[in-house]
Order: C-alpha cells, then sequence, then structure tokens
C-alpha cells in the first residue's frame, strides 16, 4: 500500500469520525417556530372537514354518522413497557400514544428515540377511526377492564348491539405488540359490517423525508415473494386496493411502524393522506413530512349472538436484518440495491467489526484496511506492469521514430 493511498485513508477516518458529532448538526434544519395557541374549538370543526372532505374523495361509501366521545369516561393514560420499547396508551380510540425504542437515541444523540413525533393529533396508531358508518370513531373513549405491566384490554358497547373489545399485550424482547379485536353481535339478526384502523401516523423524521420517508405496502406476489410498495411522500394522497396485502405502515431511513394482519383477506384497501401543520388530515402533498396510514377491512358477518375475532402484529422497531427476519415477510423492508450480494457480505463484515469495535466510524476504517489488503496483490501487480510499460515507453517511441512509413515492420519489431 502507498503512501498516498495510506494518508487519503487516514484523511476518510478523521472526517468520519469528526462529521457526526460536529458537522451534522451545522446542515439539520431549524426546528419551526411554536405556532400560536388556537381555539380548539375552531380547530376541531377543521378537522371534521376535512376529514368529510378526504373521506368523500377517497371513498364511495353512504353518508355517514359522526361519533362524539363520551363526557361521562375520564381521559385515562396506561404504560406498558419491555425492554426494548416504551409504549403510552389512551383510551380515548384505544391507541398508542408514544412510543420509545430504548436503545436507540435520537438525532442528536441525547434523548431516547422517540418513535411517533409528539404532535398534537387525534389521529393515533391502532385506533379504529371508522366502523359502522361511524366516522370519527377515534374520538370514542373505551373503558380499561383490564391492564398490567404488559397487556390492556379496552372495551366499548356500540349503541347498534355490538360490543367491540381490543386487547394489547407486549411480549417481553420484541418489537412488536400483539392486538386482538373481537366484534360481539348481541342481537337477533345477522350483521356485516368492516371497519378502517389507523395502521400508522406521525413517525418521526429520520433522513431526507423526500427520499427516506414513505408509506409501505408489502404485496404477496405467489411462491412466497413479496414485493414492497413504496409510496413517496409526494404521490399523497394514495389508494391501493391491491390484491394480495400482508402488511401496511410507514417507513423512515432506518425505521418502521407495520401493522400486518393474521390474513390478507381481510384487507380490503390501503388509503395515506398527510397532516397539515396543524395535525390536520388535508389531500395535499406530505410537504412537511408526516402522514398517516390506514387499513380499510372488507365486509363480514356476524352471526347473531356470535363474536368475530381479528388479530394483527404491530411491529415499531429498526430496520435491521436480524431483527425482521423474526417476522414472517417483514424482510421486504430492506433494500441492498442492485448489487445485494455483495452488499450483504460487507454489511455482514461491517457488523463483525462493529461487534469488537462498537464504533460504525472506526468499524469502516477498519473495513476499508481490510479490502484493501485483500486487493493488494491486485493492485500491486497493476502496478509492476504500468511501471513496466513506462521503462519500454521510450523503445517504442523510437521504434516508431525509426520506422514511421513501414507500419508491417513497425509491428513486427515491437
Amino acid at each position: 500500500m502507498d503512501r498516498k493511498t495510506l494518508i487519503a485513508i487516514v484523511i476518510c477516518g478523521v472526517v468520519m469520525l469528526l462529521y457526526y458529532p460536529f458537522i451534522l448538526p451545522l446542515f439539520s434544519s431549524k426546528k419551526p417556530k411554536p405556532i400560536e395557541e388556537i381555539n380548539e374549538q375552531v380547530i376541531s370543526e377543521k378537522q371534521a372537514d376535512t376529514k368529510t372532505a378526504a373521506e368523500s374523495k377517497l371513498s364511495t361509501t353512504p353518508p355517514t354518522q359522526t361519533l362524539q366521545p363520551q363526557a361521562e369516561i375520564p381521559l385515562q393514560e396506561v404504560i406498558i413497557e419491555n425492554e426494548l420499547l416504551k409504549t403510552v396508551w389512551t383510551n380515548e380510540g384505544a391507541s398508542l400514544k408514544s412510543i420509545k425504542l430504548k436503545q436507540f437515541k435520537d438525532a442528536e444523540a441525547k434523548n431516547i428515540l422517540e418513535l411517533i413525533k409528539n404532535a398534537e393529533t387525534e389521529y393515533h396508531p391502532l385506533a379504529i377511526e371508522n366502523i359502522l358508518q361511524k366516522t370519527n370513531f377515534q374520538r370514542h373513549r373505551y373503558k380499561i377492564i383490564e391492564q398490567s405491566g404488559n397487556k390492556i384490554v379496552f372495551t366499548i358497547g356500540l349503541e347498534d348491539g355490538i360490543n367491540l373489545t381490543k386487547t394489547i399485550e407486549l411480549l417481553p424482547g420484541k418489537y412488536n405488540i400483539n392486538m386482538t379485536v373481537v366484534l360481539e353481535n348481541n342481537t337477533d339478526t345477522e350483521v356485516a359490517l368492516s371497519y378502517n384502523i389507523i395502521a400508522s401516523s406521525m413517525i418521526t423524521h429520520e433522513g431526507e423525508p423526500s427520499t427516506d420517508m414513505a408509506a409501505v405496502t408489502g404485496l404477496d406476489t405467489g411462491n412466497k415473494r413479496i414485493k414492497l410498495v413504496r409510496t413517496a411522500l409526494k404521490e399523497f394522497p394514495s389508494k391501493n386496493e391491491s390484491v394480495g396485502i400482508v402488511w401496511t405502515g410507514s417507513t423512515n431511513k432506518y425505521f418502521s411502524t407495520i401493522l400486518k394482519p393474521a390474513s390478507s383477506d381481510l384487507v380490503a384497501s390501503i388509503n395515506v393522506q398527510a397532516f397539515d401543520i396543524l395535525g390536520t388530515l388535508t389531500n395535499e402533498k406530505a410537504d412537511g413530512g408526516d402522514f398517516m396510514v390506514t387499513l380499510q377491512t372488507n365486509k363480514f358477518q356476524i352471526s347473531p349472538h356470535n363474536a368475530v375475532t381479528h388479530s394483527y402484529i404491530y411491529f415499531l422497531g429498526p430496520k435491521k436484518e436480524e431483527v425482521l427476519k423474526q417476522y414472517e415477510n417483514l424482510d421486504a423492508l430492506l433494500s441492498y440495491g442492485w448489487l445485494t450480494s455483495i452488499s450483504k457480505v460487507l454489511l455482514t463484515f461491517l457488523n463483525a467489526v462493529h461487534r469488537v469495535v462498537p464504533n460504525y466510524g472506526i468499524s469502516i476504517i477498519i473495513l476499508t484496511i481490510i479490502i484493501k489488503a485483500m486487493l493488494f496483490p491486485l493492485t500491486r501487480k497493476s502496478q509492476v506492469s504500468m511501471f513496466r510499460m513506462q521503462q519500454l515507453q521510450p523503445m517504442i517511441s523510437q521504434l516508431k521514430e525509426k520506422y514511421k512509413h513501414d507500419k508491417q515492420r513497425m509491428g513486427k519489431e515491437q
């Protein structure tokens, strides 16, 4: 390895070590100024009007009833956590209000990473947004009938004789939540219904929003192959009614939140909409990088005095191969580019070095040196050939001058 190459490697290493703590913060965008306080009643009316307009554009369902939250049920929040996740749940919509990934830091490397933006919005993940043609159902407050360190059970009774029970369970050492939705028909007639559930909302910004953030959907194309469909922010609003949808959610550069039903037969469509600066749904592009993904179920029947159970897995964690392989079909979230095989080999080497030296900057330098050493015999051979050609160059020039009028003789002499 020549001296210039070694100096170049050292300089690159120093730049990489200084980039994240010192250079990157200089380019980070300034936080927007806080918005002045706005009357809550005006915001609520604007949200309702915007939501009605959005639904009329994205679906052709009949006129719906707006369901207001019950004043007699107090607002409650419950925390459940394991070694990897800390989640905060609210009984308003029986939804997920906050997710913290304990083993990761935010962009400034100061606080634990909050995977959902702390924004004033009523559209929280896993809330049922509409059911039985009732809109704004995410505002309705459930009763909490059971809670422990890793489990919550919400329940609500509808005036149509339907009881809805949602069970949330967080398993030890996992990046997912198990959720079951039980719909019980207490009437003497068969009931046909469907519902719309929020799969993801307000995922935090990591990377460049225009390129690294997107709504994602997994399509089963047969032969155990999953096609990843990315919907960029500039393509909002969007509706996907493809057959074989196995999961949906949102992603940024390093993390994803994915809702995966037990059966793809349950899914009718996926709707994606952006939020404006007030946290209100809009039919515009997601210029601010905030958006919501919802899953619309197919219609199903519940016979009299019977119940139907729908099971879901809700993944919220890093896009790491060793993590995603624990969940069926989720490894499709990983993209290695055109040279997949080579990228996987290099990533394996990098992770092996990182386990010994827990610093990615130094690990990349070491990996670069290892690759340079492996390629050194070829580089050396090429340099020797070039040196010999340089030595022969004067003789070749003499032959060209001597036989410049006899190209055939010059070719023989060479």
